[in-house]
């Protein structure tokens, strides 16, 4: 165990050091330079995204953005290794027909240098006959994983030195970026515009050395479409309407799970909710090995819920999990991209905080106050938060009902390079 841990930070070391991102570039401009990749203004679009494996709000962003585009489209997304379609394949397929195209792109952010190199090439011949090229940053450009941003920021700049037209859209920038992170960012910067979703991160990354940044907010405030949750969920929710029983949904993130232990913060937020007449809605916001929300949210149902409370024991897709959110009083959650997909349709919501993204969010709607931060005890802080909100949920929901025009005009601003 101290011998892998040991091997973990070696690498981690490595990654952080700016040799490791110039041989990283370098592999990257060496593919290019075999496969010779040619811009075309009549040619289609690329989008490289880290949707497929069970992230709603990855794949919120990615629906945001097919939403908006025109023509043939080749997404660069996690492919099940199976071979077989993902849920948002299937659901890609179906809304946008043959024009999306999907291309594996797990090994663009994962493989390292020499072996690279394969990648490199493949990634150069995918973009050949393309007019553009778009990353979305989500949680993968500002140093979660070094390696993984380090590459982002890479292709960006072979893209961009062939002729595309090129963005890195909607993402935050921590407060903490690794300076390896932020000197990659930069060079490839002054070719590539930086479309930020909040006016934090904007400030943050300025002070980082962009010279392209833009302040928008997250594409999944631009999704229009509308559709129902699945049937068990529908049904429990318009029972509750005809009981008056007023709905709060609750998800547990998995990602907080990793590091601490939430049962006494879910307890107490549970039992505030029943205090104030409400149903517990658990609604799991990613699905997948590393970070579960299902997993701990089955665990707080089984321990706390009532039996007039439900589980969600599916992955939903994002216009289902806006829907639920329509439907709610109010919502809890430790997943940003519920708060954006809640407060697209009006509905209060308490935002968990743990990597300083969801306040600059939050700071759009003045609504800093519903941002609690994660520490131990965050539970009673909760319950306090929603105990003020629950009396002045209809006002609050009138004030974001009055900044969404804005923030929905800010959010399209993410699209003007298609």
């Amino acid at each position: 165990m101290l011998a892998k841990e040991f091997a973990k930070n070696v690498v981690r070391r490595i990654w952080r050091s700016g040799l490791y991102a110039e041989v990283l570039h370098l592999t990257d401009l060496v593919g290019a330079t075999i496969a010779k990749p040619k811009a075309s203004e009549d040619g289609f679009t690329v989008v490289m995204s880290p949707a497929g494996d069970g992230n709603i709000g990855d794949s919120a962003m990615l629906l945001s953005f097919l939403d908006r585009s025109s023509g043939p489209v080749k997404v660069m997304m996690k492919v099940p290794k199976d071979g077989f379609e993902s849920s948002l394949m299937s659901e890609i397929r179906e809304t946008y027909g043959p024009r999306v195209t999907f291309v594996s792109g797990r090994a663009f952010y994962r493989s390292l240098p020499p072996m690279r190199l394969s990648s490199s090439i493949r990634f150069a011949r995918e973009i050949n006959g393309a007019k553009s090229f778009f990353v979305h940053g989500a949680d993968t450009i500002d140093g979660g994983n070094v390696s993984a941003s380090l590459a982002a920021w890479s292709l960006c700049r072979v893209a961009s030195r062939v002729g595309l037209r090129c963005g890195v859209l909607g993402f935050s920038w921590r407060e903490q970026v690794p300076e390896v992170v932020a000197k990659s960012m930069s060079k490839a910067n002054k070719t590539v515009p930086a479309y930020l979703r909040d006016e934090i991160s904007w400030q943050r990354i300025r002070k980082s050395g962009a010279v392209k940044a833009i302040p928008v907010a997250d594409m999944a405030f631009s999704l229009e479409r509308e559709t129902i949750a699945p049937t068990t969920v529908k049904n429990w929710i318009e029972d509750q309407a005809l009981s008056d029983k007023p709905i709060v949904a609750l998800n547990v993130s998995g990602l907080i799970s990793n590091y601490m232990d939430q049962t006494p913060e879910i307890k107490a937020i549970v039992e505030q909710i029943h205090t104030l007449g409400a149903r517990v809605l658990f609604v799991p916001h990613v699905i997948r090995e590393t970070d579960d929300d299902l997993a701990v949210c089955r665990t707080m149902y089984g321990k706390f819920a009532n039996e007039d409370d439900l589980l969600v024991d599916e992955l939903l897709s994002p216009l289902q999990v806006r829907w639920i959110a329509s439907k709610a009083a109010a919502v809890v959650t430790g997943r940003m991209h519920f708060s954006i997909l809640s407060l697209s349709t009006a509905t209060p919501v308490i935002a968990l905080a743990t990597a300083g993204k969801v306040e600059g969010l939050f700071k759009l709607f003045e609504l800093e106050r519903l941002v609690v931060p994660v520490s131990e005890g965050f539970g009673s802080n909760v319950a306090r938060v929603l105990s003020g909100l629950w009396q002045e949920r209809v006002e609050t929901s009138e004030l974001i009902k009055l900044r969404l025009p804005a923030i929905r005009e800010r959010s399209m601003k993410n699209f003007e390079l298609l």
